[in-house]
């Protein structure tokens, strides 16, 4: 096991050939502290064609053969939604790290499964939420803590477009945990909690759902303590797709921010300030940064997004799926 003063890069392998994957590797190019050595798919073909685009060294026809490569550390797994919770099982039975694409599981009995197995083995895992290592977020939430804006009193997030209607596809394919609280109405869920840490609330849900029983759209109200949330998501149509705090002196808004580049504030009395992240790609190399960090300081958890945050997370989708079914 490596220790904290260990300067070697970590080795990252990735399951998963899709889009969030490509992004993930990507980034990796402005991460200093990892490098991807191996990717794996269904079919040696699809994994190959990855590899040489990344400039990958392995690429594997199997997950199984990337989980007994003895040079990975932390696997990223970018799969359909279903497949997070038994994937992620069987990296940590394998000793390797794993940060999952959310959710990382499909529901809270899954959740509290995986993290038991992650505590019987003592190996790091973590929720690949990876708009809290945004520097546009980071600053966001510094402001509020300085109390620039006063007293919190509201929270709006919107994040919606026009998914393929295909439904085969993950957007709408119920065997796949398709819909759009799951794969994007999680978003406004973790910016609240990032916030205001995690509340107790009870959630007014209005929603659309298609002919086979996937959740397009989905629209929430709460209340908590003294801050009312707002929030929308949605496969149907295009949204605002910002997030917006106001407060007793002024509000802040952060377009597109589950991938924010920036953020802006305006106060009551007209002055106001901006932040532009000026670092390169989309940004998914802050959360690697950092979770390479943990693996080297021999973490368990993130401090970031820890377990407990996922656990919350799946709490409050399922009391919002619980809402779903009743209306």
């Amino acid at each position: 096991m490596a220790t904290d003063t260990d300067d070697t890069p970590v080795a990252w392998g990735v399951i998963g050939c899709g889009r969030i994957a490509q992004q993930f590797c990507a980034d990796m190019s402005w991460a200093h502290n990892g490098v991807v050595r191996a990717v794996a798919s269904r079919t040696l073909a699809k994994a190959q064609h990855f590899a040489e685009r990344h400039h990958i060294d392995n690429a594997y026809g199997s997950y199984q053969q990337l989980l007994d490569d003895p040079s990975i550390e932390v696997v990223y797994i970018a799969t359909p939604h279903v497949f997070h919770c038994q994937q992620s099982i069987q990296a940590l039975k394998r000793s390797k790290a794993v940060v999952c694409e959310k959710p990382i599981a499909v529901n809270l009995y899954e959740c509290q499964q995986l993290f038991q197995v992650a505590r019987c083995e003592k190996v790091y895992v973590m929720e690949a939420m990876w708009s809290y290592f945004l520097p546009a977020i980071k600053q966001t939430k510094a402001w509020i803590d300085k109390g620039v804006i006063g007293e919190l009193r509201c929270i709006e997030a919107s994040f919606g477009f026009v998914a393929p209607r295909d439904l085969q596809g993950r957007h709408f394919n119920k065997a796949l945990g398709g819909g759009s609280l799951y794969d994007i109405g999680i978003y406004p869920l973790a910016m609240a909690a990032f916030l205001l840490g995690e509340f107790e609330t009870s959630w007014c849900v209005e929603n659309m759902v298609t002919n086979h029983g996937v959740d397009s759209e989905v629209s929430l109200t709460a209340q908590t303590q003294h801050v009312k949330l707002s929030f929308c998501c949605s496969f149907n149509r295009v949204l605002a797709n910002e997030l917006v705090i106001t407060g007793s002196k002024g509000r802040i808004t952060v377009p597109d921010f589950w991938q924010a580049k920036g953020c802006q504030y305006w106060l009551n009395d007209g002055s106001g300030d901006a932040f532009i992240d000026q670092t390169q790609g989309l940004g998914y190399q802050h959360e690697a940064i950092q979770v390479a960090k943990d693996i080297r300081k021999q973490r368990t958890q993130s401090n970031v997004m820890t377990l407990s945050r996922s656990l919350w997370l799946q709490q409050q989708m399922e009391k919002i799926r619980s809402e779903l079914i009743k209306s």
